[in-house]
């Protein structure tokens, strides 16, 4: 399991009610989101000790969304639905 957080775009587009894109090219973008992974199981595929901070890359309807303690919403995912892994 991966645990990440909205990147701004995505918090921007929530607060902001329904988003309508313009072209073909801007709804592909959509289609995949992006946010920065707070902690990873260790079992997870990617799972490196190293993994938090860094930015991953999933599914636009991919995982469970869950409001933190901190009141920060986080979106919980399954190993396989990361569609990639990179450093900010």
């Amino acid at each position: 399991m991966v645990e990440v957080e909205k990147s701004e775009t995505e918090k921007r587009m929530a607060a902001s009610g329904l988003h309508m894109p313009g072209d073909s090219k801007e709804r592909d973008r959509l289609a995949n989101m992006m946010g920065r992974i707070v902690i990873a199981a260790s079992d997870a595929r990617y799972g490196l000790p190293d993994m938090a901070g860094r930015k991953a890359v999933f599914g636009r309807y991919a995982g469970t969304t869950v409001k933190g303690a901190d009141g920060e919403d986080y979106r919980i995912l399954y190993d396989e639905d990361v569609k990639g892994v990179f450093n900010a």
